[in-house]
């Protein structure tokens, strides 16, 4: 397409957004200029490998005609009638400084790269991007030297030229939400769209997105966006979604000028839906329930969903939020239509993100962090193997490029950096024992209050009481508070007012965990416990001793932390949760016969045959409450017999081996009864394991291989808990040992798992592994 403009090829000064390009590092800004190259060229450029790209980092196979695409600035934008021919060379090099220009020598190593690429076919038009600055005489230079060198059509594009596409793209922004974060958003967006933007990220405590990284959780969750006007974002507390909630607003604002309406109900929603208003965004967080399932809030929205769809049609787009257990529940309400919706789903998992996905993350968050340059050159070679922890998380990420809440990180080593990302709350625990008592009594108020504290403070007398405990003054908390912003602690805007809260949920535990290693401060520690900290840190009197450190309650406490169980159940549903089961398990007789007497209503729900249902862990309980004298004789049968008809059954092929997860079964069970059933899963059950399946096809139809590899690892769990069950048993452990092997060796097998596939590969990730450039490299040269 012809530009309207007078030639300014490489690029001229002009009233523009600026973008701090040279922060990205080298890796991040390949993918930024390929996504450009793919916005100008279409979406089949491709990328290469880190190593051996032959000077090449990128391809692209097609010819470029003018007006086939984004109406891209000069020189894609200027008079070239013919277009250009492919295949295209993608070349980037990028510079560490924000002033530095590339010369001529620098790339003068690329020639004799291009001339083979010409040879061989694979370069007519060659494309250097770079985020430096480029001279009129120097930009002359090299287009003739890559020309010398075979090149039919040579364009060096420069960071004026970058800047200018990325402020000429919203959909690219979109696309990439980190560069919100590079550039002034007064500057990015007009004013209307900037206080929609600033508002919602202000919501999040935070106005930078410079270290968002995209992944593909946030591509499909734009997908779905694009294309059915819903996504719902799972996962758990911490994982992400609420900061990929903010990019796909931000991104809708700018692409669309969408007016953004946070909402928290169904009435809301349609006292805020303006039919007229084509471009509305509805964000609504943790849209069926907070904390657990909340059976209202989805009947509500089940009631409205005809009226969502009605609105989408006209143009409207949704973002819900929930945390993964709970919109698997919400997804058993919904039928037809309204399920489809729903199955617009992204599950955001930390633990599912590719290394290369992690890797960034890390280095954006060590990058823009305030960690010395002596600290990332020491921990440099060690971060593409802390990448790969299965503990890895964006937070902790955020947190290594803290000082201050990296502080209890001990000599750099492999070994310590990721005993870092294992045990993260030990690490904060750390950290929390160098605060001085203001901090800690700003924390400790902010516990109590259950995460969210209101600004300004307007403390109880209670609330007054805990500073005389902690030492501190309401004034003193103000200023601690302050000063814990952006580390400890986030100030967002809410509907009512402002509060403080914990930057991460992971916070609250460990603040939990290191008051309550206090004796003065017990009473603190349980009147602000979660669930999460009341299953993973509290001991009341349990007989087994395990590595935890836990925090031991006393007896003369029991009241209170009962009263605190009664206040999480009213609001968490505790006793729906296994993990409840589990805690009451490990308690002592004394105080399951205090929550008996005075909470007979909580108790009472685990003193049925029907706490079988809670798998290992409940079985567990009822041996535990037969032990104490609380289960009735009548219910302790019911329950074995329950055991019994289950354990030896299948449904849909699949058998219930919770009795042998459990070595509480043969407590709960009298020896004959507990022989009984050891025998009957032996003869009945372990035999038809083998038969269904070394049966792949012949009597049993399966939908797919992968329907009979998941019933196969099924089996496999099976065995290994019947393994445990059977140890004392000589034939029964022979019979186990024997399924096992078979269906190890079938579920293994060459034919059925593709042969020798996976070794290879990981063979060869091996080697690459070897001789990739590491995206850490210029981390510490800034």
């Amino acid at each position: 397409m012809t530009s309207s403009r007078t030639h300014r090829y490489p690029g001229e000064a002009a009233a523009r957004p600026s973008y701090r390009l040279h922060t990205l590092g080298w890796r991040a800004f390949e993918d930024l200029a390929l996504d450009i190259m793919r916005e100008i060229l279409g979406p089949t450029v491709v990328s290469f490998a880190e190593t051996g790209d032959g000077g090449r980092d990128g391809a692209f196979y097609g010819d470029w005609e003018p007006g086939r695409s984004h109406q891209a600035p000069a020189p894609f934008g200027e008079a070239e009638v013919n277009g250009l021919k492919g295949p295209f060379v993608i070349q980037c090099k990028f510079k560490q400084s924000e002033s530095e220009t590339l010369m001529p020598s620098e790339v003068s190593g690329e020639l004799k790269k291009v001339s083979k690429l010409v040879g061989e076919g694979a370069c007519s038009t060659y494309v250097l991007m770079t985020n430096a600055r480029i001279t009129a005489g120097s930009e002359l230079k090299m287009r003739k030297d890559f020309q010398a060198a075979g090149a039919r059509n040579v364009l060096i594009l420069g960071g004026t030229w970058i800047e200018e596409i990325i402020s000429s793209s919203p959909n690219l922004r979109r696309k990439v939400p980190r560069i919100y974060g590079l550039g002034d958003l007064t500057q990015i967006l007009d004013e209307r769209k900037y206080h929609q933007a600033h508002a919602l990220l202000s919501y999040l405590g935070d106005e930078n997105l410079v270290t968002f990284v995209r992944t593909r959780f946030y591509e499909q969750a734009v997908d779905y966006l694009d294309r059915r006007g819903f996504v719902v974002l799972s996962g758990r507390p911490g994982s992400g979604k609420s900061i990929s909630a903010a990019a796909l607003a931000v991104g809708a604002i700018d692409a669309y000028g969408s007016a953004v309406v946070k909402i928290d109900t169904p009435g809301e929603f349609k006292d805020a839906w303006n039919p007229h208003e084509p471009d509305q965004l509805f964000w609504v967080d943790d849209a069926f329930g907070v904390y657990r399932f909340d059976t209202q809030a989805t009947e509500k929205w089940g009631r409205s969903i005809g009226l969502v769809q009605t609105a989408i049609k006209r143009g409207a787009r949704f973002v819900f939020t929930s945390r993964d257990y709970i919109l698997q529940e919400a997804q058993s309400q919904f039928t037809g239509s309204a399920r489809e919706l729903l199955d617009c789903r992204v599950k955001i998992a930390p633990t599912h993100l590719v290394v290369e996905e992690r890797e960034q993350i890390l280095y954006n968050h060590l990058r823009y962090g305030d960690q010395s340059r002596s600290f990332l050159t020491e921990i440099k070679p060690h971060l593409s193997t802390a990448a790969r922890s299965a503990h890895f998380s964006p937070e902790q990420a955020r947190r290594l490029g803290s000082s201050y809440l990296s502080s209890g990180l001990e000599a750099i080593s492999e070994k310590n950096l990721l005993d870092f990302f294992e045990n993260p709350i030990d690490h904060l625990c750390e950290v929390l024992r160098g605060l001085d008592q203001d901090a800690l009594a700003a924390l400790c108020l902010i516990y109590m209050a259950g995460g969210e504290l209101k600004s300004p403070l307007s403390l109880t007398q209670r609330e007054l009481g805990v500073l005389d405990l902690v030492g501190g003054t309401k004034a003193s908390v103000a200023k601690a508070l302050a000063r814990l912003e952006g580390s400890f602690l986030l100030r967002v805007n809410t509907r009512t007012s402002p509060r403080w809260k914990f930057y991460h949920p992971s916070l609250a535990n460990a603040l939990a965990k290191h008051i309550g290693q206090n004796a003065e401060l017990v009473e603190v520690f349980i009147s602000g416990l979660t669930p999460r900290a009341l299953f993973s840190l509290v001991d009341c009197g349990s007989d087994e001793k395990d590595e935890r450190e836990t925090v031991a309650i006393p007896e003369v406490c029991y009241d209170l932390l009962i009263n605190r169980i009664s206040e999480l159940h009213a609001s968490h549903h505790l006793c729906d949760s296994p993990r409840f089961v589990g805690f009451l398990s490990s308690c002592s007789a004394s105080f399951l016969y205090r929550l008996a007497h005075l909470r007979s209503g909580i108790i009472g729900k685990f003193t049925t045959a029907d706490t079988v249902g809670f798998g290992p862990s409940g079985i567990t309980l009822l041996a535990r409450l037969h032990q104490v004298g609380l289960l009735a004789e009548e219910e302790r049968t019911s329950a074995v017999s329950r055991i019994m008809d289950s354990s030896t059954s299948t449904y849909d092929l699949e058998v219930d081996y919770d009795w042998a997860e459990s070595s509480a079964t043969a407590d709960l069970c009298t020896a004959s009864e507990y022989s009984q059933l050891r025998e009957r899963v032996l003869s009945e059950v372990i035999p038809e394991l083998v038969e269904v399946i070394d049966d792949p096809g012949a009597t049993i139809e399966w939908e797919s291989e992968e329907d009979w590899r998941e019933l196969a690892r099924h089996y496999e769990n099976a065995v290994r808990a019947y393994r445990n069950a059977y140890g004392d048993h000589p034939d029964g452990a022979a019979e186990v040992e024997h399924a096992g092997e078979l269906i190890h060796s079938l579920l293994y097998s060459a034919p059925m798992c593709g042969g020798d596939f996976e070794e290879q590969e990981d063979e060869e990730a091996e080697v690459d592994e070897d001789t990739r450039r590491s995206i850490f490299d210029d981390l510490d040269t800034v």
